[in-house]
């Protein structure tokens, strides 16, 4: 199984997850030409996808979704909520999941994980095939003991670490929506990202990239001194950027 970033932050999200039959997309927020510019990148075109996968309705992860399902005719699963949320016409190529019930897509089996955040019905997913495990776990406030439960044996991580709560507090944004970021509902603080590490098991983890990173509100420099002491090795951590694919990353 192998896995990539398509760029990651506030400007749009999306993850490609492919195995040897199997090449799945988990939401889209960026253009159609930007889309399948970034998966020329990786060497794919859209023809290979299978499915695209929704987390929740917001604009930069859901943007590009239906462009891109129209062209290649591919299959949208999201939950109800998200449906509701995005105010879309009616179409066959939805599928409709329950944020607690597994399904398969090709040889991967999937776990939506519902996960704390101001969107309709949000979920994240871990992805399992044969003995390996990924997760992708971003646009949470806050982590419960179930989320940690769900993804404490991953292979491998595309995890949030969104800001940094000095940074964001003394940061440009507005006070309504640096209460929104740090709230409950919002997004994950460099300081939870190391707490969450550390109630994970990190020997199975063979690849760990940081994902949504502000770039007003945290550095990856703050984000790997939050994680000096959760004995992770720095050799295996990745961050995805924005502005650019990550390129593939392997797990064996």
């Amino acid at each position: 199984m192998k896995f990539a970033s398509l760029g990651s932050g506030s400007g749009g999200n999306s993850t490609i997850i492919k195995t040897e039959s199997t090449c799945i997309m988990v939401d889209c927020g960026f253009s159609l030409k930007q889309i399948i510019s970034r998966l020329n990148h990786l060497g794919l075109s859209g023809n290979e996808l299978d499915a695209i996968l929704v987390t929740h309705e917001h604009h930069d992860h859901w943007m590009g979704v239906m462009a891109l399902a129209t062209k290649y005719s591919l299959p949208v699963f999201l939950t109800v909520g998200s449906k509701r949320a995005i105010s879309y016409k009616t179409t066959d190529l939805f599928r409709l999941i329950e944020n607690h019930h597994q399904f398969s897509i090709g040889d991967l089996t999937i776990t939506p994980v519902p996960i704390p955040h101001d969107a309709a019905d949000p979920v994240q997913y871990i992805f399992t095939n044969k003995t390996l495990c990924l997760g992708i776990l971003t646009d949470l406030g806050h982590f419960t003991k179930y989320i940690v439960e769900q993804y404490k044996i991953c292979d491998g991580l595309l995890l949030e670490a969104n800001y940094d709560k000095e940074m964001l507090r003394s940061g440009p944004y507005p006070s309504h929506l640096k209460r929104r970021i740090d709230s409950k509902w919002g997004h994950l603080e460099n300081s939870q990202v190391a707490e969450f590490l550390k109630a994970i098991d990190q020997t199975r983890l063979q690849q760990l990239i940081f994902g949504h990173i502000s770039d007003k509100n945290n550095s990856i420099d703050r984000i790997v001194e939050s994680i000096e002491n959760t004995c992770i090795d720095l050799n295996a951590i990745h961050f995805a950027h924005q502005d650019k694919t990550s390129g593939w990353l392997e797990l064996n």
